[in-house]
């Protein structure tokens, strides 16, 4: 059965570790976990460039200690944290319109 995979990248300034953009590219595809990894890790080296860009949602802010509150920003810790679902816009795009627009058809037998 098809499914859709997505490659995901946080764009982060690296010394502040502030991510302040995101990016996104989806296959639908066939095979094992295994094979849909192992073809995302490869895609990975050179879709960064040509992945989607996305403004980190309004949701997000860094309230740094002067009082100033800045929006569409987060630590690059939200990455990993489960709970805070930084991708969700990214992903929630809808399987039918990526179907449709964005993903190239990979079969794997």
């Amino acid at each position: 059965m098809s499914e859709v995979i997505v490659n995901l990248w946080a764009i982060y300034d690296a010394g502040s570790r502030v991510v302040y953009a995101l990016a996104g590219r989806c296959y639908e595809m066939e095979g094992t976990e295994p094979q849909k990894l192992a073809l995302l890790k490869a895609l990975s080296r050179h879709d960064h460039r040509n992945a989607k860009r996305y403004p980190v949602p309004k949701r997000f802010a860094i309230h740094y200690g002067d009082g100033v509150r800045k929006e569409g920003v987060t630590y690059l810790n939200a990455i990993s944290d489960p709970n805070v679902n930084l991708f969700e816009e990214v992903t929630g795009l809808g399987e039918k319109r990526i179907r449709e627009q964005l993903a190239p058809k990979l079969l794997l037998e």
